[in-house]
């Protein structure tokens, strides 16, 4: 017997309006992925899907309505640990932050990430077009993220718009409107695996999924996606296979787009670094300038630091986290800046954490590696130094609380989502950005069969 697809169940909004949401919701999005983009107002970073929050809240609550739905989503327990974490986060920050409007900053970030998810939560099945909306975009920012990797290096980067030039293998690599290569890579297997798991595809999807995803994957250049993408996949496949033992209803067909993404992208890479070798070619040295950084000892180091073809400045506190590579490995950067997280993390600040946003506050980047501004920007270091074990007890009870309030037929999918997230961010987080959370706001999404309802057959492309 066929596993059974879950249904979603009706709007909570009135069909009069239902139209205005999901434009609001799709639109929200779309505009997730432009987070390379910023305006500075009053000292602080004010990016696109900021603003998208803003009207997407204001259209779901103009309604009484949609106000109604809101305040129920208010308790809802996902809603609660994220508010904790984030008065946890204000706590901490009040009683270690060097600098409160730096605090101030990413906690507002994080707020309207709050409000992004209350709102999803209070919109009903208006959500599940960020589901629909997962194809086009997967397709489209892998065709597109390709389409610039190629250009930027056959031009020797004269046309590198959507990239950035990453030393470790001499090429420039894809970000299109992403924070920076490794975020593109995120998003694009947290896009790619929304659409693939969980479903059953037609053969000619699955061949073009298999196709253009690892394209993508090849115009970033980050190895830290391949196990992200790995861990994904294994943990749905997993996580499946345990479901449909237990409920004694076999469908194997949920097996073959995800088996079937991770086979492509294994051929497409192999194909890749067969016909040209960039992975395992020793990179040319490319150009320097030497500079004079500031150590965090106050003293006055001199340094060279690569600039990019076609570049003659190098700012010091945008250098990206893959131009670290090319001065004594990624591995051995992180390394170096977890060092230096460990000598602020004993005591009362293991507990309670530094406060939100401080590291760079109190660390600049080591001088070998072009000194500036500090960043940590693992999620689990970055947690725990932020917001100490308590912060990352809060934070692990919210995603075991998503895996709970999600239904039992998409649990497989959360499990694929949430792992790749988890492992694609131990490196690069991508925890302030929205996609992730209006991907949980999907998977929590009731459906037809958690509310004690029939399942609806499984059809080919359904929401599962």
């Amino acid at each position: 017997m066929a596993a059974p697809m879950d249904t979603v169940e009706k709007p909570t909004v009135p069909n009069r309006t239902i139209n205005w949401t999901v434009i609001a919701v799709g639109a929200t999005a779309l505009v997730s992925l432009t987070g390379r983009f910023k305006v500075e107002v009053a000292g602080f970073s004010v990016r696109p899907e900021h603003l998208a929050t803003l009207v997407l809240a204001a259209v779901v609550f103009a309604r009484a309505d949609g106000r109604a739905a809101g305040l129920r989503a208010l308790r809802h327990p996902v809603v609660l640990l994220f508010g904790a974490y984030l008065v946890w986060g204000a706590f901490s920050s009040l009683l270690f932050s060097p600098r409160l409007t730096k605090s101030a900053a990413i906690l507002g970030w994080l707020g309207l990430d709050w409000l992004l998810l209350v709102t999803l939560l209070s919109v009903g099945a208006a959500v599940t077009v960020v589901r629909r909306l997962s194809g086009p975009i997967s397709f489209a920012w892998a065709a597109a993220g390709f389409l610039t990797f190629v250009i930027a290096n056959a031009t020797k980067g004269s046309a590198r718009l959507g990239t950035q030039f990453e030393y470790n293998h001499n090429l420039y690599v894809a970000v299109l409107t992403a924070f920076e290569s490794n975020i593109y890579a995120t998003f694009l297997l947290l896009w790619t695996l929304l659409f693939v798991l969980g479903t059953m595809k037609g053969w000619r999807t699955i061949a073009a999924i298999s196709i253009v995803f690892p394209l993508g994957l090849i115009a970033a250049q980050t190895r830290a996606s391949l196990a992200a993408l790995g861990a994904g996949v294994a943990l749905y496949v997993a996580y499946e296979a345990i479901r449909q033992k237990r409920s004694g209803q076999r469908n194997l067909a949920l097996f073959v787009a995800p088996v079937a993404l991770l086979v492509g992208t294994a051929v497409m890479l192999g194909a890749f670094k067969f016909a040209t070798g960039a992975l395992e070619q020793e990179p040319a040295p490319p150009p320097v300038k030497t500079v004079q950084v500031q150590t965090p000892q106050g003293t006055t180091a001199v340094i060279t630091v690569p600039v990019a073809p076609g570049n003659t400045h190098v700012n010091l506190d945008k250098l990206s986290a893959t131009d670290e590579q090319s001065r004594g490995g990624t591995l051995d950067f992180r390394k170096q800046i977890l060092i230096l997280a460990a000598q602020d993390m004993h005591g009362a600040n293991l507990w309670f954490g530094n406060g939100v946003n401080t590291y760079p506050l109190r660390h600049d980047r080591p001088a070998q590696y072009g000194g500036g501004t500090g960043d940590l920007s693992m999620l689990p270091a970055q947690i725990l130094y932020d917001a100490g074990i308590v912060g990352v007890l809060i934070l692990s009870a919210m995603f075991g609380a998503v895996m709970w309030r999600t239904p039992p037929s998409r649990r497989p999918l959360a499990a694929g989502i949430l792992g790749c997230f988890l492992i694609a961010s131990a490196l690069t987080s991508a925890f302030w950005f929205s996609p992730i959370w209006m991907m949980i706001a999907f998977l929590m999404q009731p459906s037809a069969e958690s509310e004690g309802g029939p399942a609806s057959p499984p059809t080919p492309e359904s929401v599962h």
